[in-house]
C-alpha cells in the first residue's frame, strides 16, 4: 500500500504543520483571494491536491476550482467541493496534467513537491505548471524545507523526552529532516519508524509525558516499511529550483512552531 493510500485512511488525525494553519490560510486569502476580488470575479483555479483549507477559501463567486490528485483513495476519502462555487476534482498526475495549455489564472497547492525528486521530477512539474498557467497568472505554494543547519535525531528525541515539541506532527517532520541526506538522496521515510523503535520502547510513555492524543502517534505507521522518499530542499535550494521556471513575487515565513520550515510563496509566469 502506498504512503498516500495509508494517509487517506488516517487523514483526520493529521494536524499542523502538515496541514495549513490559520496564518497560512490568511496569507493566501490576503495575497491571492483578495486580489482576485479586486481584479475580476471570474477566475479559473487549479488546486494541486485536495487540501480542505484551500478548497474552502472564500473564492470570488464566479470562480471555478479544479482539483487534481493522483491518489483515488485520497479523492474518495477527502474530496468535498466548496458549496459556494463551482468545484470539481479529477484524478491525474501532476507531471502530466490532463489539462490544455494556458487554462488557469491561479495554481495553488500545499506542499506538493515533497515526494518529487529534485532533479528528475521537479523540473517536469514546474514546466507543467508554466504550461497550464495563463501568462498573467500566479502560482501560490506552501513549501516544506529543511533547516540550513541540520539537527541530529538525538537532538529531536531529547526535545521529545523533555516535552519541548508542540505536537507529534512537528516531531515527525523534525525527525525526517534530521535523517535527511544530500538533496538528491532525500530521506527514506521508513527510517523515521525505525528510529522511533530505537529510541521509544512504548508509546504510552510519550503520551504520559506530553499529553498528546495517542491516535496521532499511530500516524507514524504510514511510514513503516515504506520505500517512499521525501525530499526537503533548503529554502535557498527551493528558490533556485522555482526560479528556473517562474518569477518570485512574495514569500511568507510563518511565526508558528517550525514555521521556518513551512514558507508560503507566490510566483508568477514572468
Amino acid at each position: 500500500m502506498s504512503v498516500w493510500n495509508r494517509h487517506s485512511q488516517q487523514w483526520q488525525k493529521i494536524g499542523p504543520p502538515l496541514r495549513p494553519q490559520e496564518e497560512d490560510v490568511a496569507f493566501f486569502r490576503r495575497t491571492v483571494v483578495n486580489r482576485m476580488n479586486l481584479s475580476t470575479s471570474k477566475s479559473d483555479i487549479l488546486l494541486l491536491g485536495l487540501t480542505p483549507e484551500i478548497v474552502n477559501l472564500p473564492w470570488p463567486t464566479d470562480s471555478r476550482v479544479l482539483a487534481v490528485d493522483k491518489c483515488q483513495a485520497m479523492i474518495e476519502q477527502l474530496w468535498r467541493p466548496n458549496p459556494a462555487i463551482r468545484s470539481n476534482v479529477v484524478q491525474g498526475n501532476w507531471l502530466r496534467l490532463p489539462i490544455n495549455d494556458e487554462n488557469f489564472d491561479l495554481i495553488i497547492g500545499d506542499c506538493c513537491m515533497t515526494m518529487m525528486h529534485p532533479e528528475q521530477d521537479r523540473p517536469r512539474f514546474l514546466k507543467e505548471l508554466r504550461r497550464v498557467l495563463r501568462p498573467w497568472g500566479s502560482v501560490a505554494l506552501r513549501l516544506f524545507v529543511r533547516p540550513e543547519i541540520a539537527e541530529t535525531p538525538e537532538n529531536v528525541f531529547d526535545d521529545l523526552w523533555n516535552n519541548r515539541i508542540g505536537n507529534f506532527h512537528i516531531f515527525k517532520w523534525r525527525l525526517l529532516m534530521a535523517l535527511h541526506g544530500p538533496l538528491a538522496e532525500g530521506v527514506l521515510i521508513s527510517k523515521a519508524w525505525d528510529c522511533w523503535q530505537q529510541f521509544v520502547s512504548r508509546n504510552d510513555q510519550i503520551v504520559a509525558r506530553t499529553g498528546w492524543d495517542p491516535s496521532t502517534l499511530v500516524t507514524l505507521e504510514a511510514y513503516r516499511g515504506s520505500t517512499s522518499r521525501y525530499f526537503f530542499p533548503t529554502l535557498e535550494e527551493s528558490r533556485n529550483i522555482l526560479g528556473q521556471f517562474l518569477t518570485e513575487r512574495c514569500i511568507n515565513i510563518p511565526t508558528y512552531e517550525l514555521g521556518y520550515c513551512c514558507p508560503a510563496v507566490i510566483y508568477s509566469y514572468s
